[in-house]
């Protein structure tokens, strides 16, 4: 089951959810939302789970809090690199980090940044990368129409397409993507960029973009559900993000034999081999972006799609799962051990 902390904005995240699984909201503001907490409490003492997965900073605490109560096995989550937790923040990660059996990080980066800015010890975490499901990337490949999916957007039979995927954020580095692609796109007038998220930048953005004279250039689609009939029509994907932990976006174009032009963010390493499935934006800026899409032009497209293609086979969604439902047993395990004992 579920227990979502409060309410998503985004109904595409329920719209994932399997039928049989079973979700429930509460209404938790913040650390003070005291009601919440007992709702909670009570939701955890009725369901009587084996183990309790929590994920972001809020869930995270609030599960460790009430560990005493619930004595139920806590795995906490973390998905990326925070460079602005406040203080008190990472005061309490540190002093409740025991009351979790292990903490997740979704890659490498992660879990060394998490470990040094919060002086954790680093053998508290344990290393399960994001996921992919390659099946259904083929699926989607083998069945987009792309002329139609091309002609609703407007482009050319011959146009060449960056896409971006993701919200519309400060952290994704937007304006040095759109400055920078609007100097690319001064001598290379067949490409365009597709822009798919929505977020509170849209309309700065677009203005931006209007400011450049790129309105013919730039495709601002807003948030989709079908996102995968983008990766179909797509040259590269261009990522200029300040922070990310493994970005699912750059494991989706991965699957889908998309070449990722990206900064250097958490998890990166791991999915960009730079030269073969794609190239690293060293600094995010207008002119690194250009530089970066030049030498994509002049690079084979095909061979980095081949290559992404066999590389998406170390992610796949398969062994994710079975490396947490691995992780799974031996905390319940661990678990009943111990009670025995006692």
């Amino acid at each position: 089951s579920i227990v979502a902390l409060r309410k998503c904005d985004t109904q595409t995240i329920y719209d994932l959810i399997p039928d049989d699984v079973t979700v429930d909201t509460l209404s938790f503001t913040g650390l003070f939302s005291f009601r919440a907490w007992v709702k909670l409490l009570r939701l955890i003492n009725n369901t009587k789970p084996d183990l309790i997965m929590s994920s972001l900073f809020l869930s995270n605490t609030v599960v460790r809090i009430l560990y005493p109560l619930h004595r139920v096995p806590v795995i906490a989550r973390e998905h990326n690199v925070y460079f602005h937790k406040r203080k008190w923040q990472i005061f309490l990660d540190r002093i409740l980090a025991p009351l979790s059996q292990t903490i997740v990080a979704v890659s490498n980066e992660v879990a060394d940044f998490t470990s040094q800015q919060e002086k954790i010890p680093r053998n508290k975490f344990t290393v399960i990368n994001n996921g992919v499901d390659i099946v259904k990337a083929d699926m989607h490949l083998s069945s987009v129409d792309r002329v139609k999916v091309r002609s609703e957007i407007g482009l050319a039979s011959n146009d060449k397409v960056a896409l971006f995927v993701g919200r519309l954020v400060p952290q994704k580095g937007l304006d040095s993507l759109i400055k920078g692609f609007a100097l690319f796109y001064k001598n290379n007038p067949n490409w365009k960029l597709v822009i798919v998220g929505d977020g509170h930048l849209d309309e700065q953005l677009k203005k931006l973009t209007d400011y450049l004279s790129l309105i013919s250039a730039v495709r601002f689609v807003g948030e989709q559900k079908n996102v995968p009939q983008y990766y179909a029509i797509a040259d590269c994907l261009v990522s200029t993000s300040t922070t990310e932990g493994m970005s699912n976006v750059h494991l989706e174009a991965l699957a889908h034999g998309v070449p990722i032009i990206t900064t250097r963010t958490g998890g990166t390493s791991a999915i960009v081999i730079e030269g073969e499935t794609g190239l690293i934006i060293e600094e995010p800026t207008p002119q690194n972006v250009r530089l970066s899409l030049n030498q994509f032009c002049n690079a084979s497209s095909q061979n980095m799609k081949q290559a992404s293609l066999k590389h998406r086979n170390h992610f796949t969604i398969e062994e994710t799962t079975e490396q947490y439902k691995l992780l799974f047993q031996k905390s319940v395990i661990q678990t009943y051990s111990t009670c025995e004992k006692n």
